[in-house]
């Protein structure tokens, strides 16, 4: 096991992925990971799980794609989105969109921006 937790791979767990073609799970993973690495660097490169649930329905002969994604961060703290559409991208982007309008919030505090350190964060709800 590595000493030095920061140098280990971020870990983006996926559900559902034989629902999908290979196609689409290699379009869901590079989209993902893409916005997980946005997320992963606002919270200042700690460790933070990230589990995307993917289901398919086939209506009238299409196919829609649900998305639930969940965030965990060292704080206990855990963040989620869900969206529906019949495209995965936009699915997708939605759902990420989703997910960093609730870190924003969370994360925002006297107009400092949302991108301080989990270290802080960890004071903040455990010195209560």
């Amino acid at each position: 096991m590595p000493e030095d937790l920061t140098k280990l791979k971020n870990v983006v767990r996926y559900v559902g992925l034989k629902n999908l073609t290979l196609l689409e799970q290699a379009t869901l993973r590079k989209l993902a990971e893409k916005h997980y690495d946005k997320i992963y660097r606002n919270f200042k490169g700690n460790i933070v799980d990230l589990v995307l649930h993917i289901k398919t329905y086939d209506v009238q002969g299409r196919k829609k794609y649900s998305l639930h994604a969940k965030v965990e961060a060292p704080a206990k703290k855990v963040f989620t989105a869900k969206d529906a559409d019949w495209d995965l991208r936009k699915v997708t982007q939605a759902v990420f969109d989703k997910l960093r309008e609730k870190l924003k919030k969370e994360f925002k505090e006297d107009g400092k921006g949302w991108s301080k350190g989990i270290k802080e964060i960890v004071k903040r709800f455990w010195w209560r």
